[in-house]
């Protein structure tokens, strides 16, 4: 499922970036955000599915801290790097990044109850 989300948000990433005009590109920027949100959801979900109950907790806040913090990194680059290029390659330049996950990405379904060891306080 992830690689399928992972597929389509780069897809709709790199059709968005080579569209000049404003009315065709809403839809492809809802098919964006739709494909960018089932995959963070798929990720979070495979991840939480392969944790013990007891480290849950901490290890998503983990998550969530290195997800969303290097959100502001990327902006600053991209910001950057389109200074000196254009945004058209800066966001095509995003969609294959996220191409290349796509294919490098392999989750595997949960074989055992717990795949990572409890940590012990």
């Amino acid at each position: 499922m992830t690689q399928w989300f992972l597929a389509g948000f780069a897809v709709a990433l790199a059709v968005f970036a080579f569209l000049q005009t404003a009315p065709p590109a809403y839809p492809v920027a809802f098919l964006v955000g739709l494909t960018y949100f089932g995959a963070v959801t798929a990720l979070s979900t495979a991840l939480q599915e392969h944790l013990d109950d007891e480290v849950r907790g901490r290890v998503m806040a983990l998550w969530i801290m290195g997800f969303g913090g290097v959100v502001p990194l990327g902006l600053l680059a991209g910001g950057w790097l389109a200074r000196y290029t254009s945004i058209t390659f800066v966001i095509a330049l995003g969609a294959g990044f996220a191409l290349l996950l796509t294919v490098t990405t392999r989750i595997r379904p949960q074989t055992s109850p717990s795949t990572v060891p409890a940590l012990r306080s």
